[in-house]
């Protein structure tokens, strides 16, 4: 547990009775969390947010983009700083990744326990980003010629750590992490951070 997850307010929203109680008394059992709980449309949602002010929203969204879309944008208008996690079924893979696209911090499987819901909560209220493994794509990567410390420095960067927090996590200057991350940018061909976020997605690196 962590001084930084410890008591934030988590609110789950969910149309399935069944699986909103199970959520909601898992996680309380943990003993890590404040949560609150919520059902029906986008102003129930609404009112339910601007009430309990969570620091993550825990979601099912609908399957269709532009819900997904209208979620991110709207807690963002509600409260910024509030990180959505979605909570799919695992068959849900391109969803999934919409949602990482439209800026929710990690991805969760319903077929997944609850001890994979708390790490997800835990990264995200550390400011990273995860993703549950069934919903990582099966393309594995080839050798893509990284040293070692660009793959940490990407990795971190993908988990959404500034230059700075990078350097205190890896014990570097936030120079020799410019020069890292610039080195991999361009061995892989990248120039924004979205791509390797989307790369890191797709093997591997975030679970």
């Amino acid at each position: 547990m962590t001084a930084s997850s410890k008591y934030r307010t988590v609110l789950v929203h969910n149309q399935n009775t069944l699986l909103l109680n199970m959520l909601h008394d898992g996680l309380n059992r943990c003993d890590m969390f404040s949560v609150k709980t919520c059902m029906g449309d986008l102003p129930d949602l609404a009112t339910a947010v601007a009430k309990h002010r969570p620091a993550v929203l825990l979601i099912e969204p609908r399957p269709d983009a532009e819900a997904i879309d209208e979620i991110a944008r709207s807690v963002e208008d509600w409260l910024p700083g509030c990180v959505c996690v979605g909570y799919l079924p695992s068959a849900r893979r391109n969803g999934a990744h919409r949602c990482l696209e439209a800026g929710f911090g990690a991805v969760v499987s319903h077929e997944s326990d609850l001890t994979v819901v708390i790490q997800a909560l835990t990264v995200t209220l550390q400011n990273g980003v995860f993703v549950d493994r069934p919903f990582v794509r099966p393309e594995a990567s080839a050798d893509e010629g990284l040293s070692q410390r660009e793959w940490l420095v990407l990795q971190q960067l993908a988990r959404g750590f500034s230059d700075k927090e990078i350097a205190g996590r890896l014990n570097l200057s936030a120079k020799t992490v410019q020069t890292y991350k610039h080195r991999g940018l361009r061995k892989l061909g990248f120039h924004r951070k979205h791509q390797v976020v989307e790369y890191a997605i797709n093997n591997d690196w975030l679970s």
